[in-house]
């Protein structure tokens, strides 16, 4: 009698087989691929980008100014990954580029400041600011001098050399006020070292006498804004030009003087007229000179 070999547990077997090779095929196609990491640093930014998209690898470049590495040059040291290292294709190779030496832009024209700025593809901000070494309109400082890699917020500031404005807010042309007068105002940029403030009055019945105030301690603008006093002294309907003077170190020492001794002799004549037996006078046309705003008023009493 010939035994039948019972295959019925042998049926369910061929399936299980089957899928578990269908599943190892698939995760072997799925593995994702390796590439080897180029060599870019010292080459060109065409050149480096050429070499990475050949290796199925995607380029990621930064811009960078550099003071030794030339212009469209990675700069050594930023490859990474490093060359020769294994990563999947398609991953980012990321180096820094060269934008050569960061521009100064200090000695040139507002204008020109600007037209190079935009040909490097620089945000910017403009500030006035004061400095006797360079022309009116004309870059004197910038911030930063000196840059590495520029990020989206990245912009830089020009200082541009602007002669200084001065604005009386109070009092008004015109206006009528009392012997003692508060002058507020403000200033378009801060002084410099060599510089002071002061307000002086001239009635305008008088040619050429004016007085400086007492504004001791000494008139400093603070936040671009100034408050200081003058004194008038006449009569009822009497009209005064109160005037804001900007003063070198010399004036500004001959009208402490003036005042100093104006306080201690209780005597206090123009300083266009000047002090018997001291340098202590100003002329008048220097005086006017030193103008830079005004304002006439009316004394109410």
């Amino acid at each position: 009698m010939i035994k039948m070999r019972d295959t019925s547990k042998m049926l369910w077997i061929l399936p299980v087989i089957l899928l578990a090779g269908v599943a190892l095929s698939t995760i072997a196609q799925a593995e994702p691929l390796v590439a080897i990491v180029p060599p870019i640093e010292n080459l060109s930014e065409a050149r480096a980008y050429q070499e990475i998209m050949r290796s199925n690898l995607t380029p990621s470049f930064q811009e960078c100014y550099s003071n030794t590495v030339k212009e469209h040059q990675i700069i050594p040291g930023s490859q990474n990954p490093r060359a020769e290292e294994e990563i999947f294709v398609g991953e980012k190779v990321k180096a820094k580029v060269s934008l050569g030496i960061f521009p100064s832009f200090i000695g040139l024209s507002e204008n020109e400041a600007k037209d190079a700025l935009d040909e490097a593809n620089l945000s910017y901000d403009v500030q006035n600011g004061r400095n006797s070494s360079i022309k009116d309109g004309y870059v004197f400082d910038q911030e930063p001098k000196n840059a590495t890699c520029l990020g989206p917020d990245f912009k830089v500031r020009i200082y541009v050399n602007r002669p200084l404005a001065i604005e009386i807010e109070s009092p008004k042309e015109n206006d009528t006020v009392s012997s003692i007068v508060v002058v507020t105002g403000r200033v378009s940029s801060d002084l410099m070292e060599n510089e002071s403030l002061w307000i002086a009055v001239k009635p305008q019945k008088s040619v050429r006498d004016w007085w400086p105030q007492n504004n001791l301690p000494r008139l400093v603008p603070v936040n671009g804004e100034f408050e200081g006093n003058a004194f008038l002294g006449g009569n009822k309907g009497d009209r005064f030009e109160i005037a804001v003077l900007v003063v070198d170190e010399k004036i500004n020492e001959i009208f402490m003087n003036w005042t100093n001794t104006s306080i201690r002799e209780n005597n206090w004549p123009s300083i266009t007229e000047g002090r018997a037996g001291t340098n202590q006078k100003v002329p008048k046309e220097e005086i006017e000179a030193l103008k830079l705003a005004k304002v006439n008023v009316i004394l109410n009493q």
